[in-house]
């Protein structure tokens, strides 16, 4: 009965089309640099069910965006990468022979042999309890923060790039500059679009 009311929902900011922005963090960093200062010194609020000022430290819950804005400000490699999932699910992407974008397919199709992309079909029913358990035990945060160290380790851009393909992650985002006690956690921060509609 809280969730998704027009009045707890605030906007970050909304960026028109058709041209895409250069660097997106610049665009959400003036907002996000005022929630930060909130979130630690707080602000006074009139409480009208205590009748009296109090001090509100906001939390942020949820970021959300469309899908292809969400790989930006997520750090993610959106959709079309191997390794996809915004929420570190194991679920690997299979592509065409000879191809560079990968699809969140779940079954093996006969025949189907393309190095790194040839693994058994996914059982949704096994995958959905193992995600529901890691996103309770905090796994799903532990696994990013395992796969961003990687990441920001490369030794060239080859490893990089190696990396980046393997994990998912191509930066770190920007939310992760916000106190850890103050926002749900990365990557459970970045809400679900339709292809997660089974797990929400």
């Amino acid at each position: 009965d809280k969730r998704y009311k027009r009045k707890r929902i605030i906007p970050g900011g909304i960026i028109p089309g058709p041209k895409k922005p250069k660097d997106i963090d610049s665009f959400i960093f003036p907002g996000l640099y005022h929630l930060s200062a909130i979130q630690r010194e707080g602000i006074k609020v009139w409480s009208s069910r205590k009748e009296c000022v109090c001090t509100s430290h906001p939390f942020l819950a949820f970021v959300g965006a469309d899908t292809p804005a969400m790989a930006w400000v997520s750090g993610m490699v959106g959709h079309q990468g191997k390794k996809h999932c915004r929420f570190s699910c194991p679920i690997t992407g299979r592509r065409k022979p000879d191809g560079s974008t990968y699809y969140p397919c779940l079954v093996k199709p006969p025949g189907f042999k393309v190095e790194g992309c040839d693994h058994p079909t996914v059982d949704l029913k096994a995958l959905m309890e193992q995600f529901k358990k890691d996103q309770i035990s905090g796994e799903s945060q532990k696994a990013y923060e395992r796969n961003l160290y990687k990441v920001l380790n490369s030794t060239d851009q080859a490893d990089y790039e190696k990396n980046r393909l393997n994990t998912g992650i191509s930066k770190p985002t920007i939310f992760s500059g916000l106190c850890k006690d103050s926002i749900l956690g990365i990557p459970d921060i970045f809400v679900g679009d339709s292809m997660h509609l089974p797990s929400l």
